[in-house]
């Protein structure tokens, strides 16, 4: 099971659409019950050789006069804010972000702003960061999963971490310290909920994304799936009941029934994009298949399931009469399962 496929992961955002305040919750909760996850989040924010005072307790959505508001803050033995967290997933920045939260961190003593997102938003939300803060932000002291840098003439430093770093560090630490379990369990679900929000949301563009050869690409996949589907009905005879084509904002494809199975085949976005599957665009859903079947088709062919979905690859470094001829060999075969299937059952 990938560690995006927790019961957290699944669950919270199918019941709210408030998931960060959600994950800002059990962040808080995790980090009051386990004294290892709290020295792992003393030891992340210890970037730079910064001498932090150690955070003894976590507070969670504590509002000040300034109009701040973060998810977190981090209270030394003194009673002092040294710490402020903002939890984000796809979120952008408030516009008291990040130097009104700057601006209510103590002068006296060293204290950290510390944001946390998925890793794939680092690149674009640091430099937003850096351009907010303006003049009153040092160099930066970059690495890769913790961009940092101090806020001059004081002990103040912003610092951006991964969701990943932050969880496996706790993860990690709670375990070394033999925790109970249950401890352990807790991190993992919500680095379950952090990584399947990470994998589902907006990534900035990058320029060889927009070129015409994407356009054509998605083109060809379209040609692809319609060819190989009149293929297995008119030469093969495995194709039936073959509906018009459909698109929605998820999918474009066409309801067929295979060898008697009520299915669907074409391109399916979420599971060609997950990050938890397999890479490629085609996908053959065999939407009345039992339990029992979908594990014989993967046993005999090697193949992964997604639910009721199976990849259908598409071979590379080869001219498109070989890629259709591929997918259909590929349909055929799960085809054959099925029949097979039908003849050993009584």
């Amino acid at each position: 099971m990938a560690e995006s496929d927790t019961l957290l992961a699944n669950l919270i955002p199918q019941i709210t659409d408030r998931v960060e305040d959600a994950a800002v919750a059990a962040l808080g909760y995790i980090l009051g019950e386990s004294k290892a996850s709290l020295a792992a989040l003393n030891s992340l924010v210890r970037t730079d050789g910064v001498n932090m005072p150690e955070i003894v307790r976590i507070q969670t959505q504590v509002g000040g006069g300034d109009k701040t508001r973060p998810d977190l803050s981090g209270i030394d033995k003194d009673g002092k804010e040294r710490l402020l967290a903002e939890a984000k997933f796809g979120a952008a920045l408030t516009e008291n972000q990040p130097n009104a939260y700057l601006n209510r961190l103590p002068e006296d003593g060293p204290s950290v702003l510390l944001f946390v997102a998925p890793r794939v938003r680092i690149p674009a939300l640091w430099p937003e960061l850096q351009r907010r803060a303006g003049q009153e932000l040092g160099p930066n002291v970059r690495d890769e999963s913790a961009p940092n840098a101090a806020v001059n003439g004081t002990e103040k430093r912003l610092l951006l971490l991964s969701w990943d770093s932050l969880l496996h560090g706790m993860a990690e630490r709670s375990k070394a310290e033999n925790e109970p379990p249950g401890i352990y369990a807790n991190i993992q679900q919500l680095l379950g909920l952090a990584q399947r929000m990470g994998s589902s949301r907006f990534l900035p563009l990058r320029a060889e994304e927009l070129r015409s050869e994407i356009g054509r690409r998605i083109k060809d996949f379209y040609d692809l799936y319609i060819d190989a589907t009149n293929r297995m009905a008119v030469n093969e005879g495995l194709f039936s009941g073959i509906g018009p084509v459909t698109g929605t904002w998820n999918s474009n494809g066409r309801y067929i029934t295979v060898s008697g199975i009520a299915a669907w085949f074409g391109i399916y976005y979420p599971l060609w994009g997950s990050g938890n599957c397999d890479d490629t665009p085609l996908w053959l859903q065999l939407r009345e298949a039992s339990p029992d079947l979908l594990n014989k088709i993967s046993a005999r062919l090697g193949l992964r399931a997604s639910s009721n979905y199976f990849p259908i690859f598409l071979k590379t470094g080869v001219e498109r009469d070989a890629v259709l001829d591929d997918i259909v060999s590929q349909l055929k075969a799960i085809a054959e399962v099925i029949q097979d299937a039908k003849a050993e059952s009584p």
